[in-house]
């Protein structure tokens, strides 16, 4: 969001999944309807925002949307798998570079379902 775009864990954040060349997210800078929201137009990859003190919360954007409320059985499979993926990729990128990473997922659910990645750089930063 721009009013978070200079906080300096995100900015940090920014810069290590810019170069493990993971899609970042951006809202658009122009109002969209729904339905342009929720499609190929809307917002696609990793969205982070700062939560309590250090902690950043990272959510996976796919076709405008972070998770699969409303969708149809068929489509959330294909939709689940690939955010799984994009956050595990994000967990361990984010370990790679000594953060802390905590994986939040639901428990509701027959199948992995992430949620999102909350993660805190380490002492010294």
């Amino acid at each position: 969001m721009p009013e978070d775009a200079q906080h300096p864990m995100l900015v940090k954040a920014l810069n290590i999944l810019r170069a493990a060349e993971v899609g970042v997210a951006t809202v658009p800078g122009r109002k969209m309807l729904y339905r342009e929201w929720h499609s190929q137009e809307g917002p696609q990859g990793a969205f982070m925002w700062p939560v309590l003190g250090r902690t950043l919360e990272i959510t996976w954007f796919i076709n405008g949307a972070q998770d699969e409320r409303g969708m149809r059985s068929r489509d959330s499979r294909s939709v689940r798998s690939a955010r799984n993926s994009a956050l595990d990729t994000i967990a361990a990128t984010f370990a790679e570079e000594g953060w802390t990473v905590w994986r939040v997922e639901s428990r509701n659910t027959a199948t992995r379902r992430a949620l999102r990645v909350d993660v805190t750089p380490p002492a010294d930063s």
